[in-house]
């Protein structure tokens, strides 16, 4: 994983233990989106956001509807494709 992904897998891990979900341990891992709360979504999304600014220095941008958006699309989502969600919308 380069650099910028592992940035942003570390982001996610945060975000998801902030938000006291179960703890983010592989990219392969399964997110099941359905059970959380649209406003946990959003804690999420504004989480990862600050994270990736922090670590990498770029704004990432606004993540909270991509993530409502690929929550809807793909329901039980692996890590490594909100990884890529996030990576896409930051180039």
């Amino acid at each position: 994983m380069d650099p910028t992904r592992q940035a942003i897998y570390e982001c996610i891990q945060a975000a998801f233990a902030d938000a006291g979900l179960n703890a983010v341990k592989s990219p392969a891992q399964i997110i099941v989106w359905p059970p959380i709360q649209d406003d946990v979504k959003e804690q999420i999304g504004i989480f990862i956001r600050g994270c990736v600014k922090d670590k990498l220095g770029v704004d990432p941008g606004e993540l909270v509807g991509e993530i409502e958006f690929s929550s809807e699309k793909e329901p039980a989502m692996p890590v490594s494709d909100l990884i890529e969600v996030i990576f896409q919308v930051m180039q």
